[in-house]
């Protein structure tokens, strides 16, 4: 499920001016690239909050950097998510945040142990 959720969100950041169905609401296609980018993420970061609880105290001292630093790009890519659908944000910064938030969950998701099987 972890890796599924990633790799949407890492093809929604390739993807992102071939979106067809726009987000109701959304005030233009990069608002609705980055309501799904966010959505998809937070629904990595649940999956990866579950997976960091079944670790070994070793392995959780070592992924928890990089856990925090997805959660923190999250909550940065969120705000300026808002802020752009609100009409006070940058196109610019939002492709960062976004750009931000994939890497760290990139990184978050290699630093993981493989599950048997993957």
């Amino acid at each position: 499920m972890r890796m599924f959720l990633l790799v949407a969100l890492l093809l929604a950041v390739g993807c992102g001016k071939t979106v067809t169905t726009p987000v109701p609401g959304a005030v233009d296609v990069a608002d609705s690239v980055a309501f799904q980018q966010v959505a998809t993420a937070q629904g990595a970061l649940k999956s990866f909050t579950h997976d960091f609880g079944t670790l070994t105290p070793n392995q959780q001292a070592f992924i928890k950097p990089f856990l925090n630093d997805a959660i923190k790009s999250y909550d940065i890519a969120e705000a300026v998510g808002k802020a752009y659908h609100a009409g006070t944000g940058d196109p610019q910064n939002l492709a960062t945040a976004l750009n931000d938030l994939t890497r760290s969950l990139a990184n978050l998701q290699g630093a993981m142990p493989k599950k048997v099987g993957q």
